[in-house]
């Protein structure tokens, strides 16, 4: 609770669709006063031009800074700058394959966050061995012509590796595809966390054998009432470390909130 107010969580899923979630918003910001997430950048964009209107609070993943500074004060993020991690991602795949020197990017252009990864990899990418040949937007109609075409379309540069900042559905249906078209070594493609799901296991199954994804969620993060949650799971686990699927940040997020009505008195 918040100063002695019990707290109730009503959850939502928007499935990544801007339009449902702009709709769950308004619904939900007759009734509170502060709304958590959504955890992706699109929904939440989608939902960043309803705050000032609605005089509500969003903690959200707002991963990139031009939407934080446009919608201050009313979006807190939860999340960090999303294309620093990916850069460090793909640095790491670099040095543990130092033969990748060609690459293709697959992107989004509809995704904001994803579009400042990809400006940050043209400029950083030539300093660690790696040349872009080309960078493939899904967007679009999705359809499996699509993909194939984008696949097709990544494969004809004759890169010699492949980066996907893509979501899980569209990863998923890309990889199939490299796959089916002569990418026999995993190795070879590295992932975004975004198409870290339950989904990209059925839909990608043993395409994704050997290839890389990255997971941004930090188990080893240092805050302290972090840290003190990992000692209660290990205390109750036999000295077990947590499963690496939470999110930390949205923890200091919520808890920074929580401040400002108990001690700020906002």
């Amino acid at each position: 609770g918040i100063n002695g107010t019990s707290v109730r969580l009503i959850f939502k899923d928007t499935r990544s669709d801007q339009s449902l979630a702009a709709s769950y918003f308004l619904g939900a910001s007759r009734k509170v006063p502060a709304v958590i997430g959504p955890i992706d950048a699109p929904a939440s964009a989608g939902i960043a031009p309803l705050l000032e209107d609605t005089g509500t609070t969003s903690i959200a993943s707002y991963s990139y800074e031009d939407i934080r500074t446009e919608y201050r004060p009313y979006t807190i993020a939860f999340m960090n700058d999303s294309e620093i991690g990916e850069f460090a991602a793909v640095r790491l795949w670099k040095e543990k394959n130092p033969d990748i020197k060609d690459v293709v990017i697959f992107t989004d252009s509809e995704d904001d966050a994803k579009s400042d990864a990809v400006s940050l990899f043209q400029k950083e990418l030539p300093g660690i061995g790696l040349n872009i040949l080309d960078v493939v937007d899904i967007s679009g109609t999705r359809s499996l012509k699509h993909y194939e075409q984008c696949a097709i379309q990544a494969l004809n540069k004759k890169a010699e590796g492949y980066i996907s900042l893509l979501s899980a559905e569209d990863y998923a249906n890309v990889l199939v595809q490299l796959r089916k078209r002569g990418v026999e070594d995993g190795r070879f493609i590295t992932a975004s966390f975004s198409a870290v799901s339950e989904n990209l296991l059925d839909t990608a199954g043993n395409s994704l054998d050997g290839t890389y994804i990255w997971d941004k969620f930090d188990v080893n993060y240092p805050g302290y009432e972090w840290q003190k949650l990992v000692k209660a799971y290990q205390t109750s686990h036999n000295g077990n470390m947590p499963l690496n699927n939470t999110v930390p940040e949205i923890y200091d997020a919520v808890m920074a909130l929580c401040q400002c009505y108990e001690e700020l008195g906002l």
